[in-house]
C-alpha cells in the first residue's frame, strides 16, 4: 500500500513552496501608500497590462495616519509613499526614503521645475499633483461663501450652520492662523493658542471633523453639512455628485500643497517603482490623471493636452494673484511641530462650554 504524507509533512512542504514563491510574487507586485482615489484606477490597470504586475494600494484617510503608519513600520512594506511638501524632509531624516534615479526617468523632463525637491543635490521624490484648500458650500442652503477663514469659524462657532473641517492636524491648524491674521507656518506660542481657541469654539457650536468621502455619502453631498473647509480637486468632484456644491479660495489667502512619490529605501522593487514614476508622467498619462482628480499637474508637458475646460478652471489650476497671495506648509523645527500637535489635540479634547449659572 502506498503511504500518504503525513499532515505536518503537508504543511512543511507548503511552506517552503510559499517561501519559494515569495520573491517573485513581491517582484510582481507594487505596493503604494496613498490618498484613496488619489489616481485614475484605469491608469492602475493600464499600467499592471503593460509591465504584467499588479498594484497593491494601501490607503491612508489623512496625512496623521499615514504618518502612524510609517512610524509603526519604521518605513518597511511600501515601495512608494504619497508624501507632502513639508513631511518629505522629515522622511529623509527618518531614512524612509531613496533617492529618486533621474537616470532611470525618461520622462523626468517633462517636470516643472519649480515643483522638484532637491536635498543634498538629490532628488527624494517626484512632483505629482499641486492644489489648493478653500471652502465648499452649499448654494441652497446659504447666499454665499465666506470670503475669508476667520468667518468660516465665526459661523460654526455661531452655530448659524453645520461646518465640516479637515481631521489633519497641519491644515486644520493654517486655516485657524488665517483666521488669526497669522502665517501658517508660525512658532508664536500665542499664535497657536489663538488658532486652538478658534478650533474649539468651532467644534462647541456647529463644526465636526471629517476625512475626505468622495461618494454620494458625502456630509455635503447629503446636505448635513453647509460648508466644508476641502481641497480644491475634492470639493469638484463632490460637485459633479451635487451640482449645489460650489468652491472657493478666501479672498485673503489659503494653503498651497505639492504631492510627491517617493520611493521607500527599504522596498525590494526599485527597479519597478522607477518605472510607474516614468508611467504616470508620460504627458498624455499626465494630463489623463489631472482630468480625472481634478488636480493641476506638476508636467508641464502635459498642460497643453488638457482639456480647456479642465485647463481654463481657476479652481483647479489657480490665477497668478491666488497662488501669490497663498502659503506652503514649511518643515517646522521638531519641537515646534509638536507644539502644533499639542494644540491641535487640546482643541479635539477640551469639554464643551456649559451653561451659565442661574
Amino acid at each position: 500500500r502506498i503511504l500518504s504524507t503525513s499532515r505536518p509533512l503537508r504543511q512543511l512542504c507548503a511552506v517552503l513552496l510559499l517561501g519559494l514563491s515569495l520573491p517573485a510574487m513581491a517582484q510582481n507586485t507594487l505596493s503604494l501608500l496613498s490618498w484613496s482615489d488619489y489616481i485614475d484606477p484605469e491608469l492602475i490597470r493600464a499600467f499592471e497590462r503593460e509591465f504584467d504586475v499588479r498594484i497593491e494600494l494601501v490607503n491612508f484617510d489623512n496625512e496623521d495616519e499615514r504618518d502612524r503608519k510609517m512610524t509603526a513600520a519604521d518605513g518597511r512594506g511600501f515601495d512608494l509613499i504619497l508624501v507632502n511638501n513639508n513631511s518629505l524632509p522629515d522622511y529623509i531624516a527618518m531614512n524612509w526614503l531613496s533617492p529618486v534615479n533621474e537616470q532611470q526617468l525618461s520622462q523626468f523632463q517633462h517636470i516643472d521645475p519649480r515643483w522638484r525637491y532637491v536635498q543634498n543635490d538629490k532628488h527624494y521624490a517626484m512632483p505629482y499633483l499641486w492644489g489648493t484648500i478653500g471652502i465648499a458650500w452649499r448654494a441652497d442652503r446659504i447666499s454665499q461663501a465666506p470670503t475669508n477663514w476667520s468667518e468660516l469659524y465665526t459661523l460654526a462657532a455661531n452655530g448659524n450652520h453645520p461646518v465640516e473641517l479637515m481631521e489633519n492636524h497641519r491644515d486644520l491648524m493654517g486655516t485657524a492662523l488665517l483666521a488669526s491674521g497669522h502665517s501658517v507656518n508660525s512658532q508664536s506660542d500665542k499664535a497657536l493658542r489663538q488658532a486652538s481657541a478658534l478650533i474649539r469654539d468651532a467644534l462647541q457650536g456647529e463644526a465636526r471633523l471629517n476625512n475626505p468621502i468622495l461618494t454620494s455619502d458625502a456630509p455635503l453631498v447629503r446636505g448635513e453639512v453647509h460648508l466644508a473647509m476641502m481641497y480644491n480637486g475634492d470639493a469638484l468632484f463632490l460637485a459633479e455628485l451635487e451640482p449645489d456644491i460650489q468652491f472657493t479660495v478666501p479672498a485673503s489667502g489659503t494653503i498651497m500643497w505639492v504631492d510627491y512619490w517617493a520611493i521607500a529605501r527599504h522596498s525590494e522593487n526599485i527597479k519597478l517603482a522607477h518605472r510607474f514614476l516614468d508611467f504616470i508622467n508620460r504627458p498624455a498619462i499626465a494630463a489623463r490623471n489631472s482630468e480625472y482628480l481634478h488636480y493641476a499637474s506638476t508636467n508641464y508637458s502635459a498642460l497643453k493636452l488638457l482639456d480647456n475646460s479642465v485647463y481654463s478652471n481657476e479652481l483647479i489650476y489657480p490665477p497668478k494673484a491666488t497662488v501669490e497671495r497663498a502659503e506652503v506648509n514649511q518643515a517646522l523645527p521638531p519641537k515646534v511641530r509638536a507644539r502644533y500637535q499639542h494644540w491641535y489635540h487640546r482643541a479635539k479634547t477640551q469639554q464643551p462650554k456649559r451653561p451659565a449659572s442661574r
